[in-house]
């Protein structure tokens, strides 16, 4: 069986993701506020009218878990744009 999580991250905090989701399809149910949160988290930015978020990573694992699932990972690191 195949596993699917994704989380998102911004520039301040990158060890420590903002929004993580996990399913077993990869269909996963992300909202535009998932992204905004994430890039304006900890910084001096509020979300405002002509905001733009800069998504300046994604990054792809593939693992397998020990019970034989594999596991497909999607990073995603974003900030607001000044």
């Amino acid at each position: 069986m195949a596993m699917y999580d994704i989380q998102i991250y911004n520039q301040d905090t990158p060890n420590l993701p903002i929004c993580s989701l996990e399913a077993s399809e990869p269909f996963l149910s992300l909202h535009v506020g998932d992204f905004i949160d994430a890039a304006t988290r900890n910084s001096r930015m509020d979300a405002q009218i002509g905001m733009e978020l800069r998504i300046i990573k994604i990054k792809h694992l593939i693992s397998t878990r020990p019970n034989g699932d594999v596991l497909h990972r999607m990073y995603v690191y974003v900030l607001p744009s000044a």
